[in-house]
């Protein structure tokens, strides 16, 4: 049978080695992303928020609902001489609406540009997207620190 260490030792390179791995997936084909959909810049046209309850409790019980309110932004662009609208739905955001109108103004607001990316094949349909966000490579980071602390440990307790 395998020693029991052995097998922890596996285990955890293994997690390492797959952490690092999905982070080094996500860096390229962020990669990818870019090289594939052409740029364009898009204005805010407008800003939008749907507003409903979710119920977090019991139907009985009564403060147990909760309000969100979900952004909508929508886009004005541009590409090979035709003009597009798409919308962009944020994430919904808990507490009141002048908060979650406060949060948004923190990044989207009527008549800024933004950048979006859209597909040749169907200009209609735009994204937009921060290639290479510092989450994927903390990823890469993070795998790779628990396969040397696995390494490193795994070493020290075969020389004990």
């Amino acid at each position: 049978m395998l020693n029991k260490k052995i097998v922890t030792f596996a285990v955890f390179l293994a997690i390492g080695l797959g952490v690092a791995a999905v982070g080094y997936g996500d860096i390229t084909g962020q990669v990818d992303f870019t090289k594939s959909y052409d740029q364009v810049d898009a204005e805010i046209t407008d800003i939008t928020y749907e507003s409903y309850v979710v119920q977090t409790g019991p139907t009985k019980i009564e403060g147990t609902d909760v309000m969100r309110h979900q952004p909508k932004v929508e886009y004005m662009y541009s590409y090979e001489g035709e003009s597009y609208t798409n919308e962009l739905r944020l994430t919904p955001y808990r507490g009141s609406i002048e908060d979650t109108k406060q949060q948004v103004a923190e990044n989207y607001n009527v008549g800024d540009e933004k950048t979006l990316y859209v597909s040749e094949r169907s200009p209609k349909d735009s994204m937009q997207s921060e290639p290479n966000d510092l989450t994927s490579y903390l990823l890469v980071a993070f795998g790779l620190i628990i396969s040397l602390c696995t390494i490193l440990l795994g070493n020290r307790s075969r020389k004990a």
